[in-house]
């Protein structure tokens, strides 16, 4: 049951997010994601124009210069301002020096804390428990004594559904009294849920939720003074028992705010519009400029069987939109409430929904994905809404629905009513005081039997008044490979896990498996378009409408494949193009069922997948970059191309690897100007031994300090990088290099 099991720890505050923004620019394409290089042929195009010859001087003071959208702009061109104008931006966007960390806030007022918790149903925690009131914590790997934060990691820089977090260890509590330890993985945002907040103040991703989990091993667990705590004890004790396997941390981000310097923390350059940050940046300042977000969420059980980064248990989607009960609040909010024209649209990142007419009213909305567990030794039905509410202001007030009632939807449509819950339950002091929890009692007459008997054949639902709001998806498939990279010539393996009505799949289960590509969200949908499919029409300008030419990946062993007896399907994914696909999975028994051409970014019905609804893997295709390699030994060794020129050159050899490994993270991230300037030759060679270090295989798996911290360095640039290093490190030995062999597994 997870953390919808007892005990729990609640905890509620903000996150902050510091990414680099220049290479998650959706707006203007100045870098080609999908080859990790800068976009030459727009670049050329600007004014002055920047080149593979000027580069050094004339791309940072290009990149932080507001610049009109290339889309829906076709004539898009330098501007003087980007002050109040939704097509105008900074090619950097709004943190060009972020260095992609994250971490929960412990800012002055601006902290996240432990708020109470539940030892057992109807059983609160002491408010004085030492476990309380202490600080929640993601923290990085350590170097030489130097520590380093959590890092936030998009697959897919351009798209907002497949954000990751690496960490080297989770930890709520202080010095004395504490629980946590190095998680079994990195983390991957969930349930994608737009429009949650439909408040006008926030801009960017801010009317966008999402849930984040991951688990701490029982043997990994670190803890203390848990005889103090009772609560603590509570939890050390159940993960003892047997079926448990540890920690889960689960925790909802939302209602994202932006230009909060000085706020949430103590950076003195403290820009409040993109113009500001324009000028501080012509000024010469370099600062960061995070990005922070509300959160929920809860510590509890991890027990065997379960997921460790995805949420199990009954999953309820969107089934109808329900509208709001009238409340002074909400009404007095209405003129700063979005009014959602048609589907909700994402256009570049800047604003969901569209104001094209005011609202006098808080206007229909789907829910959020949530999940449930039936509780029959408690009576209870336990509910995450983390991410289920919508809101209506930056600082979170949740809609009025009334009472809303769990039941079961059976066969014939009729709905057997199980408990209920009032608006106390989950407005917004509720909601954070209680990790997003509900715990529902079973209604006076209903049994464990009943319900156990109606779920054997009906669906898990929320119904508002007398429409069924929320109902469960039947099958769920759900895989913690969310995030998987494969590099040229090399396959990869993604395991999925499939159940049906929180149990076993049927016999004769299969798992469907398609693959689309990402539609740009220039275009204000950024739905996913299968292979194969024409995208919508629409747009402007050839950066609107390009498609990829052929499918990323391929299939060696097929797209349909079987699901075990335990819910298991594996499957080979192999390189074919690089790219950030999205594979979807669609499990199935009998006939198989027909692929969605599209799937769009909001609710539009129960039976349409939308991006928070459809199990998929986010993948990254790496450059194809292994031709380099052949061509580093050849400049080394004077030989191929090089045939002719002077052997075991290093100034020849370093042009070599800056201008066709180093130059665009030195362009991309110059956050690094401050430890190790990509561009000067004497400091990198400085740092060589360290760099040889943080850009190993092994390091990429999980470390927060591995280098590029965005995750895009394909294998022939790594055995490019390393090779350097050592020849660095002996001191450039006069003598030819040996062929370096790039790794492939790929038959035929």
């Amino acid at each position: 049951m997870s953390v919808l099991s007892f005990p729990r720890i609640y905890f509620q505050g903000f996150v902050e997010w510091n990414p680099n923004t220049t290479n998650n620019n959706d707006y203007v394409p100045a870098y080609d994601i999908a080859d990790a290089v800068l976009d030459w042929d727009f670049l050329g195009q600007q004014s002055p124009p920047v080149t593979q010859q000027n580069f050094r001087e004339t791309f940072k003071p290009w990149v932080i210069k507001p610049l009109a959208d290339t889309c829906p702009d076709p004539n898009g061109g330098p501007s003087d301002s980007c002050n109040n104008n939704p097509t105008v931006h900074m090619p950097s966007r709004w943190n060009y020096y972020g260095d992609n960390g994250c971490s929960f806030v412990q800012y002055q007022q601006n902290v996240t804390l432990t708020v109470g918790g539940d030892l057992a149903y109807g059983q609160p925690a002491a408010t004085s428990d030492p476990i309380l009131q202490k600080p929640v914590s993601l923290i990085g790997n350590t170097f030489g004594g130097r520590s380093s934060p959590a890092r936030l990691i998009d697959i897919n820089p351009a798209s907002p559904f497949c954000s990751q977090i690496y960490l080297a260890s989770l930890q709520a509590g202080d010095a004395q009294t504490f629980v946590g330890g190095p998680p079994a993985q990195r983390m991957f945002s969930r349930s994608f849920f737009v429009p949650r907040n439909i408040s006008s103040d926030l801009i960017i991703a801010g009317a966008i939720g999402v849930i984040f989990q991951t688990t701490v091993p029982l043997e990994s667990i670190q803890s203390g003074n848990g005889g103090s705590s009772p609560l603590l004890s509570a939890l050390l004790e159940a993960m003892q028992a047997q079926g448990a396997a540890g920690l889960m941390l689960r925790f909802a981000t939302y209602n994202t705010v932006y230009y909060q310097n000085g706020i949430y923390n103590d950076t003195p350059e403290q820009p409040r519009t993109c113009n500001e940050i324009y000028q501080l940046y012509q000024q010469g300042k370099v600062f960061s400029n995070p990005a922070y977000s509300r959160t929920t969420g809860t510590l509890g059980l991890w027990n065997q069987g379960e997921l460790a980064t995805a949420p199990g248990g009954h999953m309820l989607i969107p089934n109808a939109t329900v509208t709001p009960v009238p409340s002074v609040a909400a009404t007095a909010a209405a003129p700063k409430l979005r009014a959602l024209a048609g589907a909700v649209k994402l256009s570049g990142h800047a604003e969901v929904g569209s104001r094209t007419a005011a609202v006098s009213a808080p206007p229909p909305l789907a829910f959020g994905v949530l999940w449930a567990e039936v509780n029959e030794a408690c009576s209870i039905v336990s509910l995450d809404l983390g991410n289920a509410i919508p809101e209506y202001t930056v600082d979170g007030q949740k809609f009025d629905y009334g009472t809303i009632t769990v039941g079961v939807q059976m066969p014939d449509g009729s709905f057997n009513p199980i408990g209920s819950f009032g608006f106390d339950q989950y407005e917004n002091s509720a909601y954070e005081a209680h990790g997003g929890i509900v715990d529902v009692p079973f209604a006076y007459g209903v049994t464990g039997q009943d319900v156990s008997q109606w779920l054997s054949s009906g669906n898990l639902a929320l119904q508002v008044g007398t429409t069924i709001a929320s109902l469960e998806q039947p099958f769920m498939a759900e895989t913690d490979n969310r995030g998987v990279y494969v590099d040229e010539c090399r396959t990869q393996q993604i395991t999925v896990q499939v159940s049906y009505r929180n149990g076993a799949p049927p016999d004769g289960t299969r798992l469907r498996i398609a693959q689309y590509y990402p539609y740009p969200l220039l275009l204000g949908s950024g739905m996913w378009v299968l292979f194969g499919t024409p995208p919508p029409s629409g747009g402007a300008g050839a950066a609107c409408n390009a498609t990829p030419p052929a499918p990323f990946l391929t299939f060696p062993e097929g797209d349909d494949v079987a699901v075990d007896a335990n819910g298991t399907a594996t499957f080979t994914i192999a390189a074919a193009a690089p790219g950030c696909p999205i594979v979807a999975f669609y499990p199935y028994t009998g006939t198989p069922p027909s692929i969605p051409a599209q799937v769009n970014f909001g609710f539009t019905s129960y039976a349409t997948p939308s991006i928070g609804t459809a199990s998929y893997a986010a993948v990254r295709v790496l450059p194809f970059d292994n031709a380099l390699v052949p061509q580093f030994v050849d400049c080394w060794n004077a030989t191929g191309t090089y045939a002719g020129q002077p052997k075991y050159d290093a100034t020849r050899l370093w042009q070599f690897l800056y201008g066709n490994v180093l130059y665009s993270y030195d362009m991309l991230y110059p956050v690094m100007d401050q430890f190790m300037p990509l561009g000067n030759r004497i400091r990198v060679e400085g740092a060589a031994n360290q760099l040889l270090m943080m850009v190993s295989e092994s390091m990429e798996v999980a470390s927060t300090l591995y280098m590029p911290v965005t995750r895009e360095l394909s294998a022939g640039k790594r055995l490019i990088l390393e090779a350097w290093c050592n020849l660095v490190i002996r001191k450039y030995p006069q003598e030819d290099l040996p062929t370096i062999v790039v790794p492939c597994n790929v038959r035929g």
